[in-house]
């Protein structure tokens, strides 16, 4: 990524830890963050695709509990 994505992408991390929408993970999996430029020509993080983290999550490791 580009110095302005980087710090775009760095800055919304630092947002994202203070109000708690994330945390800190150990996990050697991860996930592409895709940018869409402003009309400013900043940058805003607004996606991110799961697919190599979909790759490696048990599927149905937990079932459900019945709904009454």
């Amino acid at each position: 990524i580009n110095p302005k994505q980087d710090q775009a992408l760095k800055e919304y991390i630092e947002e994202n830890l203070e109000k708690g929408f994330i945390r800190k993970s150990e996990s050697p999996v991860d996930y592409l963050v895709l940018f869409v430029p402003k009309n400013k020509g900043d940058y805003e993080v607004v996606c991110t695709d799961y697919h190599r983290l979909n790759k490696v999550i048990k599927r149905n490791a937990y079932s459900l509990p019945p709904f009454s």
